[in-house]
C-alpha cells in the first residue's frame, strides 16, 4: 500500500492508496484543495467542517449533472464522474480524519482543565494545612504559658495567708484549660476537614487516571505530561498525607499534656 500526504486549507491529511496510485490521489487531493480555497475565499473561513461537506456537495452536484448531459457511453464525461467520484471520496477520508482530530484535542483540554482544576485544590489544602500548624504551636505556647503559671502556683500553697489568691488564679487556670480543649476540639475538626479534602483529591486523581486512558492515539504527548503532572500529583498527596499523620501525632501530644494539666489542677484543688 502507498501513502501520500494531502493538504486541504492548510491542514495535512495522510492517505493510504494502491501501488502506483499516489500522483493520481495527490492531484485529487490539488483539485479538493482548490475547491476549499474557492469556497473559503467566497464565503471565508467558516471552519473545515463546513468548507469540505460544501466542497463535497459541489462535487456531487457536479456528477449528477454530467449524468444528466450525456448518454452515458462518452469516455471523458465517464472520466470526469469518476474523478468527481474519487473527490467525494476524499472529502469523505479528510472529514473522518477531521473528526477524530478534533476530537482527540478535546480530550486533551479536558484532562488539562481537571488538572489544573486539581492543582489549585491541592494548593487549597496545603494553605489550610499551614494554617492548622500555626494553630498548634499558638496551643503549645499557651500550653507552656500555662504550665509555668501552675508551677507559680504550687510555690505559693506554702503561704497559707494567699489561699484566696490561689483559688482565684485555680479558677482562672480552670478557665484557660477549658478554653484550650475547645480549641484543641476545633482543630481536630479542622483537621477532619482536611483529611476530607485530602480524600476528594485522591478521587480527582483517579477521576483524571481514568479520563488519561480515554485520551486518543493523537493526543499521546499530552497524555504523557499529564501523567507527570499526575505522579507530582500523588507524591504531593502523600506528603500531605504524611504531615497530616505527624500532625495527629502532635495533637495527641497536646491532648497528653492537656491531660497531665488537668490532674495538676485536680491537685491543685485538693490541696486548698
Amino acid at each position: 500500500m502507498g501513502e501520500v500526504t494531502i493538504t486541504v486549507n492548510g491542514r495535512p491529511y495522510r492517505m493510504a492508496c494502491e501501488d502506483g496510485q499516489e500522483n493520481h490521489l495527490l492531484s485529487l487531493g490539488d483539485d479538493l484543495s482548490n475547491r476549499v480555497n474557492d469556497l473559503a475565499g467566497q464565503v471565508g473561513q467558516v471552519g473545515d467542517a463546513q468548507l469540505l461537506v460544501m466542497a463535497a456537495l459541489i462535487a456531487a452536484d457536479e456528477l449528477q449533472e454530467l449524468a444528466k448531459a450525456g448518454d452515458g457511453d462518452s469516455s471523458a464525461i465517464i472520466a470526469e464522474r469518476d474523478g468527481l467520484a474519487s473527490d467525494l471520496d476524499a472529502l469523505r477520508a479528510a472529514y473522518d480524519g477531521l473528526k477524530q482530530d478534533r476530537s482527540a484535542e478535546a480530550a486533551a483540554e479536558a484532562i488539562a482543565a481537571e488538572r489544573d482544576e486539581l492543582a489549585s485544590e491541592l494548593e487549597a489544602a496545603r494553605a489550610a494545612r499551614t494554617g492548622l500548624q500555626s494553630e498548634l504551636d499558638k496551643l503549645a505556647a499557651d500550653i507552656e504559658g500555662l504550665r509555668a503559671e501552675n508551677a507559680g502556683l504550687k510555690e505559693a500553697e506554702a503561704d497559707t495567708s494567699a489561699a484566696d489568691a490561689l483559688t482565684a488564679e485555680r479558677d482562672e487556670l480552670a478557665a484557660e484549660l477549658e478554653a484550650a480543649e475547645a480549641t484543641q476540639a476545633g482543630l481536630k475538626a479542622e483537621r477532619d476537614g482536611l483529611a476530607a479534602d485530602v480524600d476528594g483529591l485522591k478521587a480527582e486523581i483517579d477521576k483524571l487516571k481514568d479520563a488519561e486512558g480515554a485520551a486518543t492515539a493523537d493526543a499521546a504527548e499530552r497524555d504523557s505530561a499529564v501523567a507527570a503532572e499526575l505522579a507530582e500529583l500523588r507524591a504531593a498527596h502523600a506528603a500531605l498525607e504524611a504531615e497530616r499523620d505527624a500532625q495527629a501525632a502532635a495533637e495527641a501530644a497536646v491532648a497528653k499534656d492537656i491531660e497531665a494539666l488537668t490532674e495538676r489542677v485536680a491537685k491543685l484543688t485538693a490541696a486548698l
